[in-house]
This record gives C-alpha cells, structure tokens and sequence, in this order.
C-alpha cells in the first residue's frame, strides 16, 4: 500500500537517476576511448530517453480528508527577493561607502566613494544595477537558497550576495585597476568591510521571512501490485496513463533577464 503520489514521483526520479548514470557512464567510456589511441575516433556509444508511455493499474485503499501539506510559494518568493535584494545592494554600498582609501595616490576612489556615501546619481544608478544583479542571483539559486521549512539558508544567501560583489565590484577590471595600488590593500579592506556588513545584516533581514505556504490536498493509499489487485472487482481497478517527455536542463546558468520567471499577466 503507498501513496499515488509517491509512485509516480519515484517512477520519475528513477528515469532521472537511470539517465544520469547512462551520461556517467558514456562519459567514463569516453576518457576511456581518448586514452586509448586505436579508439579515439570510434563513435561515442549513449543512449538517452524518447517519450515514454505509462499505464498504471491501482486499487484505492483509502482516501485521506484532505490532509494539511506545505509547499513553496514561488510568486511571494520572487516579490520578497525584489526587496531582499534592494536592502542589501543598499548595506554593500554603505559597507563600501564607508572605507576610506589610505593613500594620497587614491584621491580618485575617495572621490568615487564620496559619491557612494550620500544620495547622488551614482548611488542610485549603482544601487540599481546591484540589486538587479543579486535579485538574477536569487531567482537563479531558489533551489540552494530555501530552506525546506520555507526559510533562507543564510549562509548560501551570504556566498550569493558576495560572488556578485566579486563578480560586478571588487573584481570588476575597472574598479579593480583603480583600487589595486603598491602601498595599500584597499581592496582585501573593501572586503571585508562588504563581509562583516552582510554577515551582521542577513540574519536580521531574513528573521520573519518564509516562503511555505498550507494548502489541504487530496491523499490517496493505492493498491498495484498483481496479487492485491486480484482481490478488486474490475469497475474498481483505475487506470492513471501518463505520457512522460523527456527534458534537459542546461549545466551553467545563463546570466539572462529574458529566461527569469516573470510575473502571470
């Protein structure tokens, strides 16, 4: 006896996982066939799944009253991380904002950062562009960044915000030339002065956020194996017939504002 659910998730996940070993393992022969001269121009040998049709006979056992079950809310989701990422574009600019060069040669950062530090166009226009940028982030990491009690992971929130301060800040070729000197570390301080901010600053700012919400769905215990089915009349034996068609999810993610979730019109 199990759920109908249960069933055709573990049917799917084990399509999954037996398609993952078929790359694994074509992949093995591959280095394999590279090491191996007289082989290397053989055809590579894999497999990979067409539509697969599936009818299930079951039997129900017993119909559950509609227990209570909790699931991600994706449209709060996306509407709380607008605002998540707003809030720390604005500590990372303050964080930044807030260091002050140590060199007379860095007249120019200090310029720079005095336009960061107050309400300027450059603040508004970076504050933008940040929050933009850690909002993709957030869309594209939903999977690593909830919990499955419907809360943030902290810490993966903290690596995100950070890989774009790296990514769009710290290591950005202009701003990088400009901060790297001979007679000071500005940069390594930039750093961490981003880094304590953030990690001071989440766990306030993720405290009373969760994006599970209840919802009452139908439950069914099933019957399918031979032996129990035989035990049914035949007006109570069901037939569930599913078409599964194979799909493929690229390994990297593409930085791409047109391939984020957008709000149903």
């Amino acid at each position: 006896m199990a759920q109908l659910s249960k069933i055709v998730g573990s049917i799917l996940r084990d399509m999954i996982v037996a398609q993952h070993e078929a790359n694994m393992y074509a992949a093995e022969l591959s280095e394999a066939y590279r090491k191996d001269g007289r082989m290397e121009k053989f055809q590579l040998p894999t497999v990979s799944f067409g539509d697969v049709e599936l009818d299930l006979k079951y039997g129900i056992k017993k119909a559950d009253n509609m227990p209570e079950q909790y699931e991600a809310d994706y449209e709060y989701y996306k509407h709380r991380c607008e605002d998540v990422s707003s809030q720390l574009a604005k500590v990372i600019i303050s964080a930044t904002a807030s260091v002050k060069a140590q060199q007379n040669e860095n007249k120019e950062v200090n310029v720079l950062l005095e336009k960061l530090s107050g309400q300027s166009q450059l603040n508004d226009k970076f504050h933008a562009f940040l929050s933009r940028k850690i909002l993709n982030a957030c869309y594209s990491n939903f999977s690593i960044l909830v919990k499955e009690d419907g809360s943030f992971y902290n810490d993966v929130l903290f690596k995100v915000s950070l890989d774009v301060v790296s990514a769009e800040l710290l290591d950005n070729k202009d701003f990088s030339d400009m901060v790297v000197s001979k007679k000071d570390n500005l940069k390594s301080i930039l750093s961490i002065s981003i880094e304590k901010a953030l990690s001071a600053f989440i766990p306030m700012l993720t405290k009373n956020i969760n994006f599970n919400r209840k919802r009452k769905l139908p439950s069914m215990e099933i019957e399918v194996s031979n032996a129990e089915l035989s035990k049914y009349s035949t007006e109570s034996i069901h037939s569930l017939q599913l078409r599964i068609h194979p799909n493929y999810l690229p390994i990297s993610v593409i930085d791409d504002e047109n391939l984020l979730p957008t709000e149903k019109e």
